[in-house]
C-alpha cells in the first residue's frame, strides 16, 4: 500500500467538506471502555522456498485478555458528508505460562519437535487508530441511513514473552518435562496499516433508541519485529523481521440510548480478523551472517465488548 494513502484520504476530506462548510454540522463524540480478547500466531519455514523444513518454528499468542479504552469522533456536514476517526488502547492484564507458545521443529509438517517454550504475555500493549470519510444516504425516511466510506487505519501490537515461563527439550518429537526459563523478556512487535472500504448503517427505531452497525474490508501492509533476549548468537533489539501484504475485515454492532437530547449511553460488540499469506523473514546474526527465509502466515483475530457514553452537538 502506498505511503501516499493517508494523504489521499485527507485531500478527499478537505475537498468534500469545503463544498459543505456553509451548511449545518452535527458532531458526535463517544468514549468507551471494554473487555478485549486477542489471538495472534505465525510460523516460518527453513528457507525462502518454504522448505527445510516447511515449518521450522511457530509462535502462538492465545486468548490475551486486555482492558480497552476507545475514543471516537464523527462530524456530519450538511447531513451528508461524514468524517470519522477513532483511537483505542489496550493493555494485557494478568498473564500466565501458556499465554504464548513457541515451538521448534526438525521435520516437515510440525514433526520432530525438539523445543517448546511457554511464557506469559503480561504487559503487552495494543494500539489502533483509524480515519475515514463517507457520504450518507437516507433510506425511505431520515431515521435510517447507509454510509459508504473510505479510510486509512493502523494497528499495532507490542507482544511480550516473559516470566513465568518454562522450556521443554526433546528429540524425535518426544518432549521431556518442562524446566523454568529465567530472565525471559522477549517481544514481537507488529504493525498492520493501509486503506479500507466500509459501510455504516444506522437506524433510529424510537425517539431514544438508535441501532448501528459497520463493516470494513482492509488492505494491509504488514511488518513484524522480534527481539529475543536469550539468543546471544542473534542481534538485538532487531533479532528478526517480517514483511508481507495482508488483508482483514472488521465488524461492529451496537445500540445507543438517549438519556437527554445530547447525552446517550452506548454499548456493543466488535470483531476483527486479519491474515498474511507468505512473506519475507530476515534473521540478524551477531557475526554478520544474516539470512532470509519465509514467514508462511500470520493470523490475528480480536473481539471487544464495550460500553460508554456519547455526546451529540448540533
Amino acid at each position: 500500500m502506498s505511503s501516499r494513502s493517508p494523504v489521499f484520504v485527507l485531500a478527499a476530506a478537505v475537498l468534500l467538506v469545503g463544498t459543505a462548510q456553509a451548511q449545518e454540522v452535527q458532531s458526535r463524540f463517544s468514549a468507551n471502555v471494554g473487555s478485549r480478547t486477542d489471538n495472534l500466531d505465525f510460523n516460518s519455514a527453513g528457507d525462502p522456498l518454504g522448505m527445510n523444513p516447511n515449518i521450522r518454528s511457530s509462535v502462538d499468542f492465545k486468548d490475551l485478555s486486555s482492558y480497552n479504552l476507545n475514543a471516537t469522533g464523527e462530524m456530519v456536514f450538511a447531513r451528508r458528508i461524514v468524517l470519522k476517526g477513532s483511537l483505542s488502547f489496550g493493555h494485557v492484564i494478568g498473564g500466565d505460562t501458556g499465554d504464548v507458545t513457541v515451538s521448534d521443529y526438525a521435520g516437515n509438517n510440525r514433526s520432530g519437535q525438539f523445543s517448546e517454550v511457554q511464557a506469559s504475555a503480561a504487559d503487552s500493549n495494543l494500539d489502533d487508530w483509524s480515519a475515514g470519510i463517507g457520504y450518507r444516504l437516507y433510506v425511505s425516511d431520515t431515521r435510517t441511513s447507509i454510509t459508504p466510506m473510505l479510510g486509512y487505519s493502523k494497528h499495532k501490537q507490542s507482544l511480550r514473552m516473559g516470566e513465568p515461563a518454562q522450556q521443554t527439550f526433546g528429540s524425535g518429537g518426544m518432549l521431556t518435562a518442562g524446566n523454568p526459563l529465567l530472565a525471559l523478556d522477549s517481544r514481537y512487535d507488529t504493525e498492520w496499516k493501509g486503506m479500507w472500504l466500509g459501510l455504516n448503517v444506522q437506524s433510529q427505531t424510537s425517539p431514544r433508541l438508535n441501532l448501528f452497525g459497520e463493516g470494513r474490508y482492509h488492505f494491509a501492509d504488514y511488518s513484524g519485529k522480534g527481539d529475543l533476549n536469550l539468543r546471544t548468537d542473534l542481534e538485538r533489539p532487531k533479532t528478526f523481521t517480517h514483511e508481507a501484504n495482508g488483508n482483514g475485515y472488521t465488524l461492529t454492532g451496537g445500540a445507543s440510548y438517549a438519556v437527554t437530547p445530547s447525552l446517550s449511553l452506548t454499548g456493543g460488540l466488535s470483531y476483527q480478523k486479519w491474515k498474511v499469506d507468505t512473506g519475507r523473514e530476515v534473521v540478524n546474526v551477531v557475526n554478520g551472517t544474516d539470512y532470509a527465509t519465509r514467514v508462511n502466515e500470520v493470523n490475528w483475530s480480536s473481539t471487544t465488548i464495550f460500553a460508554g457514553v456519547e455526546y451529540v452537538t448540533q
